[in-house]
Order: C-alpha cells, then structure tokens, then sequence
C-alpha cells in the first residue's frame, strides 16, 4: 500500500519509455529525451516540498536528521510488552549473521502449520484502506494519536518534543511506547519523500527522478491538507502541534517500510493498512524466486483469522531454532531491483542480477493482474537466450544497449565509489544502479549470442 502510489508512476514512465525504445535508437533516444524532458517537470513540481523542508530542518535547529521517532527502544522491551500483552512471539531478534543485518531467530524448532507468532487486536494499528497513499495512512496516524479527543493523542506530543494541549496520558504511553520506540530514526530509514537531490543524482535515472518527485508532491498536498477538503495549510498547528515536514515525511518512511496490507473482518474484509508490532522485524524473503515454502522462500505467512480480529504467523515449512524467521513484503513485484529500492530503501541481492522494472521491454508484463493495483513484475526476466524468441530481436538488443549508453558513469567506478562511500542510502543508490548495469550487460551478452546463433542457423538453413 504504502509505496504502490510512487511504484505506479515509475512503472508507467518505465513503460512509455520502453514502447518509444522498441522502435530503434533513433526512437529510443526521442524516449529517453521525453522520459528526461518528464523527470525534470515532476521535479520542478515538487520544488515546492523540497523548499518547505529545507526552511522547516533550519526552523527545528537540529537538522532534519531530529526526525519524529527517536528509535533506542529494546528488541527484547518490545517482545516483552506483546507478550505481557496477550501475544506471541516465538523469535527473538538478532544479527542473522556476523556482521549481518537484524532479523528475526526462531527461538524453537517449529514445524510447518503451527503458530510462530500472535498479534491481538487492540495492538493491531488500523491505518485504513490500503488503497491509499502512504501520507494519507500518516495522517490517519496522525489522526489517531493526536486530533481524536480522550488518551490517544498525548504521546503524540511527547515524542515530537514540541508544544501540544492536553495533558501527557500515562495509559496511552504505557500502551504504545515500546511500539512507537522500535521504529527507525532519522537516519536508519529511507522512503521517496526523504530522498534529497543528491541521492536523486545519483540513481541516474530520469524514472526514479519522477517517481521521487511525485511522492514528495502527494506528501506536501496531504500535510497542507490539500488533499483532505479543508484547504487549510499547516493544520497540524491549527490543532496545537507544530508538524515540521521532515517529520512528517518521517512518519511516511516509518509507515511505508512496515505497513501490512491484509483484510480486515470488522470492515466487511476490506484490505487494509495495518502496523503490526514486532512483525516488522521479519526481513523479505522473495516468494518470487524461492515460492512459498520454498528453500530460498518465506518460512512463514500472516493470517487473519477470524472475526475476532488480530494477526497470527504460520509456519509454511518446518523451521530450526536458531533459523531467520521470513516473510515475503510483497505479490511477487518488490524483487525487482529498482521497486525495493523506492519501497524500502534496499537492494535485493540476486545472482544472476534480476533486471529493474523500468529496463523490462514493452509489453512483457502484461496480462499479470496483481492486488491493490500494484505495477505487474514478473518472476523472471525475458529468455533472451531462446531461438526466435519473442524478445530474442535485433530491436531489443538495441533498444538495451542504449539505455546502457545513457548512463554517465561505468561500472567500475560504481564499485570504487562503494569503496569510499560511509552513507548507507548513498551506497543502497549506488547499488541499485550498479546492479542495474550488471543486468544489462547480461541481457546484451545472452542476447547478443542467440542472435548469432539465431544468424548462424539461418545461414546454415540457406545453404542446404
């Protein structure tokens, strides 16, 4: 839900790009130009957003890195309160490996059908549906927390550390706060609305531009309420807190890089946008490639199972104690490269190199049919290697070698770049793009031998 606005616009560029490529160079190059001539138009659009952040990080003193979370909340607190809480959770979290990322142990044997793990309902937070924007789901949050009357909006407050009414509800802390102090600062998330111009730059991608460009747009509209009726900008003071776009932009990441979308019995089954505490420290595993169950594939999947409301994880295959407890983030389409990356923030790592969504040629992925109207990503790449194949074309080769062209650095000072680079979003960019080339060049090189073969065969054809 949260990302499918921004996956949709760059689908949808990637597409008209590629149509125009297909043609020959001379198109290809007339695309590229258009796709460049869009890119720049959507982020002069959203020059807007990037001028009120800049003013509200100067405003706040401490730089946008202050954020809204603060993070520093215990792994173990937080599993602790789901269980005291009427949960579950047969994980503990860790480093997966020696130098690895956090993720989620099992802490048992468990075979496949039994539960890994239980969110009751009211620790279940309901966002809405899951047809809407990531700043739409933050404002609901925002709703929740803060502008309802009673106890839900005190902690709101407290953790901006800035000036709102009413008094701090020691119940809504006691209920929320090792929630709320398990999601990421600042620095440790990364969504469309927080990329800045030179993390744009860098992806060296006019598609990625606009797709960035348009998240921040949808962001601005909805904080200045522009999209909810009132036409009231800057409501967020109007209701006694001052809501600075980075931290609201903050609020988007945190949402978009966590929120499960799954039906909800007390709205008819309607697919909704939930947070589901401690759930979200499970890393993706990509049911794409591995299947479900599969070895390389989740181990577990969410269920919802009754009228009663909550969460509870199966096991799909028998899991050992001590083993990654993973789940799949997405219908088979955030395995592509370049839509993990704007969904959240990372880079699968694949071998061979899966290529991004915006270099698929035209038409490939249609027919698939996925929820929510997610762009449509197919498992795999086009079989360039098949004789007389439907991509194995002169056109297509042609159509890949010049977007090979168009990029401004090589790969080898892409991977000298990762050797000097500390920023952790900078190098996921250079990553993704340096990965983006590997796929290509590997297309062009599988290609580029079937069509000789492909040419050979013919010659050989006519000579007998």
């Amino acid at each position: 839900m949260a990302t499918i606005a921004t996956l949709v616009v760059l689908q949808g560029l990637a597409t008209a790009e590629v149509a125009a490529a297909a043609d020959g160079p001379a198109s290809g190059a007339t695309s590229a130009a258009a796709a460049a001539a869009a890119a720049a138009a959507a982020i002069n659009m959203s020059s807007e957003h990037d001028r009120i952040f800049h003013q509200d990080a100067i405003y706040h003193g401490g730089g946008p890195q202050r954020g809204f979370f603060h993070g520093g909340g215990s792994t173990r607190e937080l599993l602790q309160w789901l269980r005291a809480n009427g949960g579950k959770a047969s994980f503990e979290v860790g480093e997966v490996c020696p130098g690895c990322m956090r993720g989620a142990l099992a802490t048992a044997d468990m075979k496949a059908g039994e539960i890994v793990a239980i969110i009751p309902q009211h620790l279940v937070v309901d966002l809405g549906p899951a047809t809407q924007t990531a700043a739409e789901a933050a404002h609901e949050w925002a709703r929740l927390m803060h502008f309802e009357s009673g106890e839900r909006g005190t902690l709101w407050g407290r953790l901006m550390g800035e000036p709102v009414r009413g008094t701090p509800s020691g119940a809504f802390k006691a209920t929320w706060a090792p929630f709320l102090a398990s999601l990421p600062p600042w620095d440790e998330v990364l969504s469309p609305e927080m990329w800045d111009p030179e993390l744009i730059a860098a992806a060296q991608s006019p598609e990625i531009a606009a797709a960035v460009a348009k998240a921040k747009l949808a962001a601005t509209a909805v904080w200045t309420d522009e999209r909810l009726g009132s036409g009231a900008p800057r409501r967020w003071e109007a209701a006694g807190v001052r809501m600075s776009l980075p931290a609201f932009s903050h609020i988007i990441a945190c949402i978009s890089t966590r929120v499960w979308d799954q039906p909800s019995w007390a709205h008819g089954g309607e697919i909704r946008s939930h947070l589901l505490p401690a759930f979200d420290m499970m890393n993706c595993a990509d049911q794409g490639l591995g299947g479900a169950g599969g070895e390389d594939g989740p181990n577990v999947e969410a269920h919802v199972p009754d009228e009663e409301g909550g969460f509870v994880l199966i096991a799909i295959r028998d899991i050992a104690k001590g083993e990654e407890v993973t789940t799949n983030y997405g219908q088979q389409h955030l395995h592509r490269p370049d839509l993990a990356l704007l969904g959240y923030g990372f880079v699968p790592v694949r071998e061979p190199p899966l290529l991004s969504s915006i270099d698929l040629p035209p038409g490939f992925a249609d027919g698939l049919s996925p929820p929510h109207g997610a762009p449509s990503s197919p498992t795999l790449d086009p079989d360039y290697g098949i004789w007389n194949g439907a991509y194995t074309a002169q056109d297509e080769l042609e159509r890949l070698k010049s977007i090979m062209r168009g990029f401004p650095t090589t790969a080898a000072q892409d991977v000298h770049l990762l050797t000097v680079q500390p920023d952790w979003k900078m190098r996921a960019v250079i990553e993704w793009r340096l990965g983006r080339k590997r796929a290509l060049n590997s297309a062009i090189q599988t290609l580029s031998k079937a069509l000789a073969a492909q040419a050979a065969n013919g010659a050989l054809t006519t000579a007998l």
